[in-house]
């Protein structure tokens, strides 16, 4: 997981497995950066995760609920074949904005 900072908008990295090893530090590190950019956008890059659980869609669920309290932008962006399959089968592709 990392951070990058372009000229579009601050955006967090993930990579390979988003479990339960990386789901509480994608939520809090994720609250802290959407804080950071409210009213602003943050995106979250998931163009190189390989696998993902519940935990990490629970992970970017709370994520995406403390951007909204916050005033923040959540987008979704890269979504790799593993992670829409797993947002189409767990049924919240719709709960997510994803470019």
């Amino acid at each position: 997981m990392g951070l990058v900072t372009s000229s579009s908008a601050p955006h967090l990295i993930l990579s390979g497995e988003v479990d339960l090893s990386v789901a509480p530090s994608l939520r809090d590190s994720g609250t802290e950066m959407a804080r950071s950019v409210a009213p602003g956008r943050l995106e979250i890059d998931l163009g190189e995760v390989t696998f993902i659980d519940s935990s990490g869609l629970g992970a970017l669920i709370s994520l995406r609920n403390s951007a909204r309290q916050c005033g923040a932008n959540l987008v979704l962006v890269r979504v790799s074949p593993a992670v829409a399959r797993f947002f189409e089968l767990a049924g919240v592709r719709e709960t997510f904005k994803v470019e």
